[in-house]
């Protein structure tokens, strides 16, 4: 799978290729595909299903092949950008805050992810833990695929949205 992915990329084309579970798909593809890059000064973007293997690759698979690859990996930077609902969107959350009719369960969740607000750098979702009603809570609270004012957005002028700030960490590489 390694050298289907490596030939694919030196000689260019498409490959579609299936392996199943923990066959060490993610470093088949992954080692060509970062050698290629290194060598190339290019950027590799990896899309992948779910957010455990974001996590899987970002914090398992790419640190072992940087340490198996020693010198060769240095000046390697890994940027992980998770989907829109990953994020907490500053202006849904100023709003919520100003909503007289908020629950019971609403003022405890809120108090929760105030005290999580005070220290995230990220305001990503997977840094608190949520159950039961408060994902519905977060529905509320998430940077929105439709709606978002983008650059009118007061959050994403003061550089403090997110989800574009994340954004650009990714396209700063």
């Amino acid at each position: 799978m390694a050298s289907a992915v490596a030939r694919t990329l030196n000689d260019g084309g498409q490959l579609v290729m299936e392996a199943g579970t923990g066959v060490g798909e993610s470093v088949a593809y992954l080692l060509p595909a970062l050698l290629f890059c290194l060598q190339n000064n290019c950027r590799l973007v990896v899309s992948t299903n779910t957010i455990n293997l974001q996590e899987q690759l970002v914090n398992k698979d790419v640190p072992a092949l940087e340490k198996a690859l020693g010198q060769v990996a240095q000046g390697l930077r890994v940027t992980p950008l998770k989907g829109r609902s990953n994020y907490l969107c500053l202006r849904r959350w100023e709003a919520l805050l100003g909503s007289p009719a908020l629950g019971l369960s609403e003022i405890k969740t809120t108090l929760r992810l105030l005290v999580w607000l005070s220290t995230t750098e990220t305001g990503d979702r997977a840094e608190v833990s949520l159950r039961g009603e408060e994902v519905g809570l977060w529905g509320k609270l998430a940077s929105p695929r439709e709606g978002c004012p983008g650059e009118r957005c007061t959050y994403k002028q003061r550089d403090e949205c997110f989800f574009y700030r994340a954004r650009r960490r990714a396209d700063a590489g």
